[in-house]
């Protein structure tokens, strides 16, 4: 329960005022519902006693304003006030019940969107960041369930307020009969509440674990499609995946379960205990139209509370089972980065230099804090218009090199600085993002999204904001035109999940119709024609080639036929070692 409690705190810290406001108005709405409800209660009992012709209940305080009417003028007024609160009361829950779910909806995009950009859209890459399983499963799984966990704890809020009013209600009409009630079914729900709370929480552990898995396999079975049919896999990921889902889907169900347990021991205890005060009062020979007005307002009053009682149980149960979901959530909130997400990447750098002083850069065991030196002070120099070829053996740190100078990564020690300015110092941030903005960076398998070609060479951009023309010309370029001009929706064609429709060369090829179109004055290719056959990667060599003359390139390539076109060769394996 704590701990249940400090993410709800954790959680209202992270809200703005705006969210703040919304919520205050959700407890107004819980106040005038509470009063709602023990206006009707006091309704009641004069009700019964009226219909009973009861005069010492029909001198009850709650009416002793209509004293001076006759009985059938006061049970029409009680009868029309009642059909009047029960109505009003119910459309202001509506209403208090559409303002929760959109004020939780609302939380939980300010929470997904925060953590989306902490952890999918950061200021650096990470090479330690965890499994992406856990973070869509954060994203999906989790969030819905922080949600739900918000909106059951303004339930849980507003059926606590309703209970004090009713409770109050019924003690000021009958205070030592309706004590004892309100103690039998308060004490149901404490005991069955701590009889399960270990359970559940060991519920929301299984939950978290399992969601987690369920998305690892499915990302795994898409990933690995092909090994997996070509070496017959399917019956293993099968049980695999069966067993996972079951036991994600047996703990939820067991966590329904729970929550549904003590509405059905209130349920038959109400009914034993208002038979037992009939018979009680019966065989003592009390005045049966005093214990009628009586049995029929507490009923009254046991209708009205048990949804309330229930609705805090198995909202906090909710809460309880969740919370291993919820904390995680709220952990990854904790992990904040130093970088607006609101960038200014309208700045402009007239680029004449990029140098690499100095740098140190290693990878560190998370278990063993073992250090992997790739880089001891090392230095580069790349001036404009310069077209560089870094070669070296797998593992001499090609891909680390362009990741440190295109910025998506930090030096352990030393300084990147473009045109003599330190691009991650604190002062320069929008620098950084300005020249991020200024090159275009190609990998060597491309990340395609399952959209059309159009989409994919005119990465990022609106639909509405695409250049046709620049999009066709960066094709031609790319030695990708005609096979798009052969297929039937052309530049609208579907190329699949990951590009695959496509083979390998022309995915790399719409990769290069991309860099292209981004009209950028440096480009950065890590080993663009791995894939293509020696005709066609000679053709996109002399294009290259044929570049403006103040493009900078930096290529990772082995090829002699890119190597030619270089002015300048860097060897990871000769000009630079470890010591």
């Amino acid at each position: 329960m704590k701990r249940s409690l400090q993410n709800i705190i954790k959680i209202w810290k992270l809200l703005d005022n705006k969210h703040r406001d919304k919520l205050f108005l959700i407890i107004i709405f819980m106040f005038i519902i509470s009063v709602g409800e023990i206006l009707t209660l006091f309704c009641i009992k004069p009700l019964i006693a009226l219909i009973t012709a009861n005069q010492e209940s029909t001198n009850n305080f709650s009416i002793s304003i209509l004293n001076q009417f006759d009985n059938n003028y006061k049970l029409i007024f009680l009868g029309i006030t009642i059909v009047i609160l029960i109505i009003s009361l119910n459309s202001i829950k509506i209403i208090y019940l559409w303002q929760i779910n959109r004020i939780s909806a609302s939380i939980g995009t300010l929470i997904g969107v925060e953590i989306f950009s902490e952890q999918a859209l950061a200021k650096y890459y990470d090479y330690d960041k965890e499994d992406s399983s856990l973070i869509i499963s954060a994203l999906t799984n989790q969030l819905f369930s922080t949600v739900t966990s918000i909106i059951n704890f303004l339930k849980a809020l507003s059926s606590i307020l309703v209970c004090i009013f009713i409770t109050a209600g019924l003690l000021i009409l009958d205070f030592k009969k309706n004590l004892i009630a309100i103690i039998l079914f308060l004490s149901i729900y404490l005991i069955t509440y701590l009889s399960i709370e270990d359970r559940l929480k060991k519920i929301s552990e299984i939950i978290k674990i399992k969601s987690e898995s369920q998305i690892k396999i499915i990302k795994d079975v898409i990933g690995a499609n092909k090994e997996i049919l070509s070496n017959n896999l399917q019956p293993n990921f099968r049980e695999k995946y069966k067993f996972i889902d079951w036991e994600l889907r047996r703990a939820k169900a067991n966590s329904g379960t729970f929550k549904i347990i003590p509405r059905l021991i209130i349920e038959a205890s109400a009914i034993t205990f208002l038979v037992t005060i009939a018979i009680f009062n019966n065989l003592e020979k009390s005045n049966s139209i005093a214990i009628i007005s009586y049995i029929g307002s507490l009923a009254f009053g046991i209708q009205r509370i048990m949804p309330s009682l229930q609705t805090i149980y198995a909202s906090w149960s909710y809460i309880i089972g969740e919370t291993a979901s919820v904390s995680n959530i709220v952990n990854l909130l904790n992990f904040r980065n130093d970088s607006p997400i609101n960038i200014n990447i309208k700045n402009k750098i007239d680029f004449s230099s990029l140098e690499l002083k100095d740098i140190d850069f290693y990878y560190e065991n998370s278990e063993t804090k073992k250090r992997k030196y790739i880089f001891k002070k090392f230095k580069l120099l790349v001036k404009k218009g310069e077209r560089i070829a870094i070669v070296g053996k797998t593992g001499t740190g090609k891909s680390t090199l362009i990741d440190l100078i295109t910025g998506i990564i930090k030096p352990k020690a030393g300084i990147i600085n473009i045109n003599n300015k330190n691009i991650h110092k604190t002062q320069n941030i929008s620098f950084l993002y300005a020249w991020r903005n200024y090159y275009s960076y190609l990998p060597q398998k491309p990340y395609l999204t399952e959209g059309t070609i159009l989409e994919n060479i005119a990465f990022s951009e609106n639909t509405k904001e695409f250049n046709f023309f620049r999009v066709k010309e960066c094709a031609k370029k790319a030695k990708i035109y005609e096979f798009i001009n052969s297929l039937p929706n052309k530049f609208k064609t579907k190329i699949g999940e990951m590009g695959s429709k496509l083979s390998g060369g022309q995915a790399q090829r719409i990769g290069l119709a991309r860099a292209l179109y981004s009209n950028k004055e440096i480009i950065i290719m890590d080993e663009v024609t791995s894939s293509l056959d020696e005709k066609t990667e000679r053709e996109i060599i002399e294009t290259i080639n044929d570049f403006d003359p103040n493009m900078t390139l930096i290529i990772i390539s082995h090829k002699k036929s890119f190597l030619e076109i270089c002015n300048r060769i860097i060897d990871l394996d000769t000009d630079y070692k470890l010591s």
